[in-house]
């Protein structure tokens, strides 16, 4: 496609990619493959569009912005869009008025505390485990003024959903949900608030707002995964776009010891410390070693009942369903 005669029109100015600012909830990517471009301005090209502070209320986005400017993502598959040759993506500042403003409601004090909680109780302070804020980036990404983008080469950038499946989904807030890439001296920490109130009662908002929750992650690499409220008892997985790469591992934080079974289209995965010398369902003891490496399958999984967290390989294109089991658990 070429794009031509973009620029200073009727007082403003024309833009070949813009986010659309009256989508709070979700701009869906573009996939741009030989873009051409004549008589284009750099600053023509692309353009992110802030997120509406006036939709910080409790009938729309609740206390931080939605998610739609924020999780905006352009694949620019042979650098014909940024005109560098150089494959890579295009995303948002997604930590914009990180401990800024406090009206935008965003910063550290909302990471989930036992994100930065050991196991004994003591803090982990934030410059150890998440300096960085925002969607994951490397020294590759460069920050475009004009744009309001990072341009980003060799990092596979993909959206993630997270849906509750409970009957609850339209009235239980899970939000802010914690995404933290690459956990560490380099981990960056990124917030989703989720889709705003869309319902009226006699003229009023009905408070409803479905725990559908649209995150960007990073193939692989770790991601650590915490709800503020307790997890859903049954929830699902997408990984959009990514035929054939890499995949996510998530790690998924849990408060209780709960029996959790993963399901990729269906189909029952067993976890990594499945004992297959019993006829029953039976596991053995925890070990680091069975935390599922990011070249298995698409749902390998194991839960560490010390640390309390799921890790689970997510790859894609099939969706994976955790379920959390009616049974006991006991410790003797």
């Amino acid at each position: 496609i070429t794009f031509s005669n973009f620029g200073t029109s009727c007082g403003g100015e024309d833009l070949v990619f813009r986010t659309n600012p009256g989508d709070d909830d979700m701009n869906w990517p573009i996939n741009a493959t030989n873009i051409k471009f004549r008589s284009v301005e750099q600053n023509n090209k692309v353009y992110i569009d802030k997120p509406l502070a006036g939709k910080i209320s409790p009938a729309d986005c609740t206390d931080f912005d939605c998610d739609g400017l924020k999780k905006a993502l352009i694949f620019d598959n042979d650098g014909s869009v940024a005109e560098d040759s150089a494959p890579g993506t295009i995303i948002p500042d997604s930590a914009y008025e990180w401990d800024g403003n406090p009206a935008k409601g965003l910063g550290y004090y909302r990471v989930p505390k036992p994100m930065i909680t050991t196991l004994n109780g003591d803090k982990i302070a934030y410059e150890d485990k998440m300096p960085n804020t925002g969607i994951y980036r490397d020294s590759t990404c460069l920050y475009n003024n004009l744009w309001r983008a990072y341009k980003c080469n060799g990092i596979q950038h993909r959206i993630m959903i997270i849906e509750s499946m409970d009957r609850d989904t339209k009235i239980r807030r899970l939000s802010p949900l914690a995404i933290l890439a690459n956990p560490g001296s380099d981990g960056y920490i990124d917030l989703v608030n989720g889709p705003q109130d869309h319902s009226c009662c006699s003229g009023y908002t009905c408070a409803e707002r479905l725990s559908t929750l649209f995150s960007m992650v990073a193939t692989g690499i770790e991601h650590e995964v915490m709800f503020s409220s307790i997890p859903p008892q049954n929830f699902k997985l997408h990984l959009l776009h990514n035929e054939g790469g890499e995949a996510v591992r998530l790690k998924i934080w849990f408060p209780k010891q709960q029996r959790l079974d993963i399901y990729v289209d269906g189909k029952f995965i067993n976890p990594n410390n499945i004992d297959t010398t019993k006829e029953s369902y039976n596991l053995l003891p925890p070990d680091n070693s069975y935390i599922p490496a990011l070249n298995e399958m698409n749902g390998a999984n194991y839960f560490d009942p010390i640390s309390g967290h799921l890790y689970v390989n997510l790859k894609g294109p099939s969706t994976i369903d955790i379920k959390t089991q009616p049974v006991v658990v006991l410790k003797m």
